[in-house]
């Protein structure tokens, strides 16, 4: 994934009403990890998809998001992430990546 890439789905993500800055997660403004909570709005700058951790934070806030109610599957090329919830179930089975299948995951929540 792209630079670009990247920082378009770390902005997409912090854009999201169940986005926040979870201890470990790193932005991409001179590699910042953050240790302590604070409001998101603290840092103007995306989260860094491209580091593990800050992913490994992206799913912990989709499974607490999801009550645990979350499929994400790898296909030859593509993403499939299927949820249920309190409201109903949401599927998108053709996302390019697995960071823009949980970003989008992680947006479906704001509905």
């Amino acid at each position: 994934m792209t630079p670009e890439m990247l920082e378009h789905w770390g902005r997409t993500a912090r854009a999201c009403d169940g986005f926040r800055w979870p201890p470990g997660m790193r932005d991409t403004y001179r590699d910042r990890t953050l240790v302590l909570d604070r409001p998101p709005n603290e840092w103007e700058f995306p989260p860094d998809f491209s580091d593990p951790a800050t992913l490994g934070c992206l799913e912990a806030l989709l499974v607490e998001g999801y009550r645990g109610a979350i499929v994400l599957t790898k296909g030859n090329g593509w993403w499939s992430i299927e949820t249920d919830r309190e409201g109903g179930y949401w599927d998108n089975d053709d996302t390019g990546s697995y960071i823009e299948g949980c970003v989008l995951a992680l947006k479906e929540l704001d509905r």
